[in-house]
């Protein structure tokens, strides 16, 4: 079971019981999509591993058009490869002050920029220290992806067959917040629909979950202190049981 943006918009019409413009219905179903899509840290969208050119001299490396929330960075090269996350206030701190790192490759911070940078993305890794050389595929990247627009009736959301009954879902909400323009009732049902069956089930096919230590991604997140300890980091805070 696949969704075009074409049985999307019938199904808001359903759900609204009225007629949608074309251009709003259009940009509602992605409206719909791309809150869907940063609601919950979904394990499908994480992307394979992405690799970067690393150039001598510049602070940053542009970021896939698709990229939502890093996962990890890793250098390609090197005894301790992984590059620590850190905020980009922190980057900037450091870049100040004139740190190097002394046990680890460096530290990173993705950011959002205001205007076109490389491939039509706005998102890019900021890095410090900045690669003292070019190096080909230097740097490797893994992300959670953003939504994918649906851009033509025919076009087919990029989502898996589990997630279909949720996106309807949002797509009923969405419209119907558009029709009655009240910010608390939307409110409510978005609540209404976090809490609801169809996002446990969509949250439970993609990946386990655990009461104690939250929604595994793959395994937990490992962070390479040296070649003999390995500490283990959930990236997520735990379920709480009521």
């Amino acid at each position: 079971m696949t969704i075009t943006r074409a049985q999307a918009v019938t199904h808001m019409q359903y759900a609204t019981g009225s007629t949608l413009a074309g251009a709003t219905a259009n940009d509602l179903v992605n409206d719909a999509g791309t809150w869907l899509s940063s609601a919950n840290g979904w394990g499908y969208l994480a992307r394979q591993t992405t690799l970067a050119n690393l150039v001598q001299n510049q602070e940053y490396v542009a970021l896939p058009a698709d990229f939502l929330e890093l996962i990890a960075a890793h250098m390609t090269s090197g005894y301790l490869a992984e590059v620590e996350q850190v905020p980009f206030e922190y980057i900037v701190f450091l870049r100040n002050s004139n740190i190097k790192p002394f046990a680890t490759p460096g530290w990173c911070a993705p950011v959002w920029t205001t205007g076109a940078l490389v491939a039509a993305s706005l998102a890019r890794l900021e890095l410090h220290p900045a690669p003292s050389t070019n190096v080909t595929n230097g740097i490797r990247i893994q992300y959670r992806a953003g939504w994918t627009p649906l851009t033509d009736d025919a076009h087919i959301a990029n989502i898996p067959e589990f997630m279909v009954p949720l996106f309807k879902e949002t797509c009923a909400l969405w419209a119907l917040s558009h029709q009655e323009r009240d910010v608390e009732a939307q409110a409510d049902r978005i609540a209404a629909l976090k809490a609801g069956p169809t996002w446990e089930a969509a949250v439970r096919t993609d990946g386990q979950k655990q009461a104690t230590l939250g929604i595994m991604r793959g395994g937990a997140a490992q962070k390479h202190l040296n070649p003999s300890a390995v500490r283990f980091v959930n990236p997520h805070g735990p379920i709480s049981i009521v």
